[in-house]
């Protein structure tokens, strides 16, 4: 039943305290007088709702996670597509796995932002291990832009689940096809090393690290392909639910290996960094670019020193008139070293001018 204006500005004078009162409690209400009835009820938090706040959380959540990720890299799509780095970030996501799952042991919203954050990761990882090189090195800023939208893409879902509740079915099927990505990556991690044949020790000890953090991508995506599978038959085949809890032992389990296993591409990509602010080498030994900047020598001075080399003397060789010349007149090699700086019609112009200046002087 809607309330006369009587009531209205009855209920208005008794849910908002007077200016004393409001401010015990911080700052007063900035809005102005209104006889809307639901802002009469529940104030100035009747214009929001749980949408509002969800999207809001998002955003906070994305942009500050990507956005120090990538500011560490200097906003470099190539740089950011670092294998070394990415199996960093998937390592330190082990870390925060557990803070997320231990603060709040519900499923909410937020665990899923964190999920669809970890399954970005290994997108990356999954198109910087088997999508060609030269693609990769050409289309960086495409591939973080298509993934960024794709982030994009699969939050709608989770800030609208209000609406068709199925926002875990997706992020966890979601994680299925990252998880398979990212183990089909460490297998061929692996296979690399397996067949490859190192140029250098750098590279061999390179192709060895990026082994050992394909054994934990493996470990960890194969084993956490069954959390999707268990979770839908927990919730529509009764499955006892105590299924998805081992499921996740598993995959902490896993996280284990993972991160340890990436220690030895962590010690490689800290290598190249001089106190947490520059870096030795331009180009780092997980982009795509490191074997290019390997076939022109550039990358051999990860492990051997720069070689001086010296020209070999042919002063002998010369004839005598030869060698005279060279020690007895240098101030004709320095005039024709002055002379050649200049273009012929330069040199031409320059003479003409100072004929022109001598015979001022004489006039005068």
């Amino acid at each position: 039943m809607d309330l006369p204006y009587t009531s209205t500005s009855a209920v208005v004078s008794a849910a908002v305290p007077t200016a004393p009162a409001a401010a015990a409690y911080g700052l007063p209400d900035a809005l102005p007088t209104t006889h809307n009835r639901w802002i009469a009820v529940a104030g100035g938090l009747a214009l929001y709702n749980s949408t509002l706040l969800l999207v809001a959380a998002a955003l906070l959540q994305h942009t500050a996670v990507f956005g120090i990720l990538f500011l560490l890299r200097g906003f470099s799509p190539k740089r950011a597509l670092d294998l070394h780095y990415l199996t960093i970030v998937f390592a330190l996501s082990f870390v925060a796995a557990p803070i997320v799952f231990l603060v709040d042991l519900r499923i909410d919203q937020v665990k899923l932002l964190f999920f669809l954050e970890h399954e970005a990761v290994e997108f990356l990882i999954a198109i910087r291990v088997l999508a060609p090189a030269a693609f990769v090195a050409r289309r960086s800023g495409l591939i973080v832009l298509a993934c960024w939208c794709a982030l994009v893409a699969m939050t709608v879902p989770v800030v609208l689940d209000e609406h068709f509740h199925h926002a875990a079915d997706i992020v966890a099927w979601s994680a299925f096809a990252s998880d398979f990505l990212v183990g089909i990556s460490g297998l061929t991690l692996v296979r690399r090393w397996k067949t490859g044949r190192p140029a250098s020790r750098f590279e061999a000890r390179k192709l060895r690290a990026e082994a050992m953090a394909g054994l934990g991508f493996m470990l960890h995506g194969f084993i956490t392909m069954s959390v999707g599978p268990i979770f839908a038959l927990v919730l529509y085949r009764n499955l006892n639910p105590v299924a998805f809890a081992y499921a996740w032992v598993a995959v902490f389990f896993s996280a284990f290996f993972a991160v340890g296993f990436a220690v030895p591409v962590a010690g490689i990509f800290f290598n190249n960094i001089r106190w947490c602010i520059s870096h030795r080498k331009a180009v780092f030994p997980g982009q795509v670019e490191w074997y290019e900047e390997f076939e022109k020598g550039e990358a051999m001075q990860y492990e051997l020193p720069q070689e001086q080399t010296y020209a070999p003397d042919t002063r002998g060789q010369r004839s005598p008139n030869e060698a005279w010349r060279e020690v007895q007149l240098p101030e004709e090699r320095s005039a024709a070293w002055q002379s050649g700086r200049l273009k012929p019609q330069q040199r031409e112009s320059s003479n003409i001018y100072y004929r022109d200046v001598l015979k001022d002087l004489l006039a005068r």
